[in-house]
């Protein structure tokens, strides 16, 4: 603030101070808000002058504002300051001009309150019920007029107004001053009789306010159109030389950008481009610290330093960045000055001037000198050297990082190929190892190919319940004696990691065999040459030694499915004979009775023949003769009949004609049944030749009749039927027996096939019939089907595949 407008503020301090302490303050009432309302409306609806100042007509009302009742010099005091500071707070824009048209009203108005507050009581004219002083009333206009014309015309000195604008001005003011001096007392006698009397004086100030703008409209536009030309000259002028100035920035930055380029260009990596750097910083200012941090890994990391503190800095790399300084720079991504605010936790605290610039979202480069100021061109032009670092460090980094990728890419290209190599060796060994179920091939085959993939200088193989392999140059004894126990331990999970030992320059790797958490053996290798067990190629031992793990349980397996296969043959036979001898056991009684008849007849041939040959009759003993050998025959049928039947079965299969088997089956057991009262009969509408055993077929036949007999014989019946047939059920042939028996229950016929299950009383039935049925007829690839009416009979059905068709009967 200028002497002028200090003195000026003091003053009016001094002026306003004054008034309060000598006339306090009244209790304010409704008609001193009115006016005060009046006198804010007349200052903003005020005439602004082109260049400096107001034409105003509130002055009256703030001269009301000392004589009507509830006012004094005090309260008018207050409201003119709070009134012109609105004023010059919202329609003036700069602030000097303001303050200036703050002071000059407000010293004149005031000055004029308080000589009419000061005179107020010396003589008394009555107006209408108001005492006015006299002098009060004159003296407060002519010093109001006076000083409002006076500081005015100074202040326009001291802003140095253009002549043509001077006189206009002083005149709008001086016109301004005297109508509200001579308005005054007229509105004082207005208002003295009623307050409402002061719109009386609208017209009045309308027309003042028009006469003004109409004599400043010409003015203003020429100071407008004046104002506007020397503006617009002064901005050229300033382009003019802000433009050359640009030039030969832009010229010297131009230079330093092509030496930049020029530099950058022949670097080939990073520690290059910081070296480069380096040079061409010093070179533009006295730099003692250039550091540079690299955002890597989601942080901020210290990669190059060159100073006094480089140890210090570069030791942030696992603590993080701790400059302060780089650390604004890289969180706000603006260049970052030093200032007192961010003198704190610094690792360059010797130096005074610092500088922090982004680069780029790539990191932070640090410049700063133990020098106590920066040459601002220097500054410049450190900028533009970091922009430039910045590109190049870009473009540098992004090579290296392409060169790196083709590298990686080229590596893992190569693993790739290794690994399937190896793979393809994987697989072809575990394709061998699967092509065999005998142990010792299993093994040979993974031998080889571990040393395929692996070519160690020892292998060691050693399975459970079979064997060992060893193969190559044994390592140290006592050393290999301790990785077998490391390895054959609990614990060690399933593989052993990599181990090196000095000893004999000895590298061991290996991995247990298992199956189910079951361990039963390990491989085991051992090399000098530790490269050969790297982790990415132990992941073909574990794929190896698990499937040669399950190959060798394969083999295992596959042994005892054998073993308990012959067990389970040799056990179903037996089955199959004791099932057959248990039928024996109840047919030996009609098997007997069918002897008997033939024996009988034998017996009586021959004594016939005895007698006839004592008589003498030759003729009739050969005729008694050929009657015994017939019964004979026809006994020597029925027993070879039962011994074929008895006989054990053998697995050989051979074409059989279905009608053939319900003939001799019926044949065997037809008399045992027909003697029970039970009629048999056959109807076969489709015959046909099945692949299979006849004795077998035939069991199953004779135990669907022996279990239709025993079923009518339960039921009581008085005259049974069982009607066997053979009929077509698709391309199948179904062999049926049908009986009007008891029939059986829904729980009967689902535990029906189960071994050992009867309804039939103990010592009768040893529940192994249609279990032993069930197993031929699936041998057979056929089926057995149960239908049933409980207390009206039942049907078994062999259902069989069919080989040929044959004649319908």
């Amino acid at each position: 603030m200028s002497p002028f407008l200090s003195a000026g503020v003091l003053v009016l301090t001094g002026l306003t101070t004054f008034c309060l302490w000598m006339f306090p303050l009244q209790p304010l009432d409704a008609q001193v808000f009115g006016f005060s309302a009046f006198a804010l409306l007349l200052e903003f609806s005020s005439i602004h002058l082109p260049t400096f100042g107001f034409v105003s007509a509130s002055f009256p009302i703030y001269f009301l504002l000392v004589f009507v009742p509830g006012g004094s010099p005090s309260t008018a005091a207050l409201v003119v300051l709070l009134i012109l500071f609105l004023r010059a707070f919202f329609r003036t824009p700069e602030r000097r001009l303001a303050l200036l048209e703050f002071l000059v009203d407000g010293f004149s108005i005031i000055s004029a309150l308080v000589v009419g507050g000061l005179l107020r009581d010396v003589s008394v004219l009555e107006m209408e019920g108001m005492p006015i002083a006299l002098p009060a009333l004159v003296a407060p206009l002519v010093i109001y007029a006076t000083l409002q014309i006076k500081l005015f015309a100074s202040t326009m000195d001291i802003l140095e107004i253009p002549d043509e604008l001077y006189q206009a001005q002083i005149e709008a003011v001086s016109l301004q001053a005297r109508a509200s001096a001579m308005s005054a007392p007229a509105l004082l006698l207005l208002v003295s009789r009623e307050p409402w009397h002061i719109l009386w004086t609208l017209p009045v100030f309308l027309a003042l306010y028009q006469f003004n703008w109409e004599r400043l409209s010409e003015l203003r536009k020429a100071r407008a159109e004046k104002t506007s030309a020397k503006v617009e000259l002064r901005r050229k002028d300033r382009v003019l030389l802000e433009t050359a100035k640009n030039v030969k920035v832009l010229q010297s930055q131009k230079r330093l950008v092509q030496k930049c380029s020029a530099s950058f260009a022949r670097t080939t990596n990073s520690e290059e481009s910081f070296r480069v750097l380096v040079t061409l910083l010093r070179d533009l200012a006295p730099l003692n610290t250039i550091a540079v941090s690299l955002f890597k890994d989601g942080r901020l990391v210290p990669l190059y330093c060159n100073g006094p503190n480089t140890q210090l800095f570069l030791e942030n790399d696992t603590t993080g960045i701790r400059e302060n300084l780089i650390n604004k720079a890289w969180s706000s991504g603006e260049v970052q000055r030093l200032t007192p605010k961010n003198s704190k936790h610094r690792v360059f605290e010797r130096e005074n001037v610092a500088v922090a610039f982004p680069l780029h979202g790539q990191g932070v480069l640090y410049a700063g000198t133990t020098a106590q100021s920066f040459d601002p061109e220097a500054f410049q032009q450190v900028a533009t050297v970091a922009y430039q670092f910045s590109l190049s460090l870009q473009s540098t980094m992004r090579e290296e990082a392409l060169i790196q990728t083709v590298e990686e890419v080229q590596n893992a290209n190569r693993q790739i190929e290794l690994g399937r190599e190896r793979l393809v060796t994987l697989l072809q060994g575990s394709h061998r190892m699967s092509q065999t179920l005998e142990a010792g091939r299993i093994v040979e085959e993974a031998c080889r190919t571990l040393k395929t993939l692996f070519q160690p200088d020892f292998l060691l193989v050693r399975v459970a319940n079979w064997g060992e392999y060893r193969d190559g140059q044994e390592p140290p004894s006592g050393l290999l004696n301790q990785v077998i126990e490391k390895l054959s331990g609990d614990e060690v999970p399933y593989c052993l990691e990599f181990l090196e030992s000095s000893e004999g320059r000895a590298a061991f790797t290996g991995h247990q065999l298992l199956w189910e958490e079951r361990r039963f053996g390990f491989v085991l290798m051992s090399s000098p040459d530790s490269r050969r067990f790297a982790r990415g190629q132990r992941r073909f031992l574990e794929l190896l030694a698990l499937h040669f793990s399950v190959m060798l349980t394969n083999s295992t397996l596959f042994r005892d499915v054998q073993k308990a296969r012959k067990d389970l043959e040799e056990s179903q036979a037996q089955l199959i004979q004791s099932s057959k001898l248990a039928a024996v056991g109840q047919l030996a009684a009609g098997v007997a009775h069918e002897i008997n008849t033939p024996l009988g007849a034998v017996l009586l041939s021959l004594q016939a023949a005895n007698r006839q040959l004592r008589k003498g009759r030759y003729e009739k003993v050969q005729e008694k003769l050929d009657d015994g050998v017939k019964g004979t025959q026809a006994a020597k049928t029925i027993v070879n009949k039962l011994l074929f039947y008895s006989r054990e079965g053998r697995s050989e299969q051979a074409e059989v004609v279905l009608s053939e088997v319900v003939d001799d089956t019926i044949q065997f057991l037809g008399s045992q049944i027909s003697d029970d009262n039970i009629t048999i009969t056959k109807e076969v509408t489709w015959d046909c030749v099945v692949l299979g055993n006849q004795n077998e077929l035939q069991q199953i036949l004779t135990n669907f009749l022996v279990n239709a007999r025993d079923a009518i014989m339960d039921a009581q019946r008085q005259e049974g039927s069982i009607k066997v047939a053979v009929k077509r059920n698709g391309k199948e042939v179904a062999l049926s027996v049908t009986d009007n028996g008891v029939g059986f229950a829904a729980d009967v016929k689902e535990r029906a096939f189960e071994p050992f299950y009867t309804t039939k009383p103990v010592g009768k039935g040893t529940g192994l019939g249609l279990h032993v049925s069930r197993q031929i007829a699936q041998k057979h690839g056929g089926r057995i089907e149960m239908n049933s009416r409980p207390g009206e009979g039942a049907t078994l059905t062999l259902v069989l595949p069919c080989q040929e068709s044959g004649e319908s009967q």
